[in-house]
């Protein structure tokens, strides 16, 4: 919810930005478009920045969670990379590559398998 709730502030300045360089924007459909694009477009550079160069979001700390590697190591920049690459992929086939956490043996969905990483409880 963190997260959300990061992404959902810059989608809103953004917007209240938008709003005062052009006050007589007319709401219409590719108006709505684009700013739910533009929403989808902070999430997915949220993810990767934090995610790739600070190794967790805002969320994770918040929720004392961590990255570990299969092996317990900490993840290298290329596992991040995976990781946020496999997140992709998995949001993009219709969020299959998420909900695979419920058919998986050890609970884990594509990103977590194509990364060889996972979120583990800080020790």
């Amino acid at each position: 919810m963190v997260d959300w709730f990061v992404v959902a502030a810059a989608a809103a300045v953004f917007a209240l930005i938008s709003h005062k360089m052009l006050p007589n924007l007319v709401l219409s459909k590719p108006v709505l478009l684009t700013a739910v694009g533009a929403s989808l477009l902070f999430w997915v550079i949220y993810q990767y920045l934090l995610l790739v160069y600070a190794g967790r979001t805002a969320g994770m700390q918040v929720a004392g969670i961590h990255l570990s590697t299969f092996k317990g190591t900490r993840p290298s920049l290329r596992h991040r990379r995976h990781r946020v690459t496999g997140l992709y992929l998995s949001t993009a086939s219709l969020i299959m590559g998420l909900l695979w956490a419920f058919v998986d043996v050890d609970a884990l969905c594509w990103h977590d398998r194509l990364s060889g990483t996972y979120l583990t409880k800080r020790e």
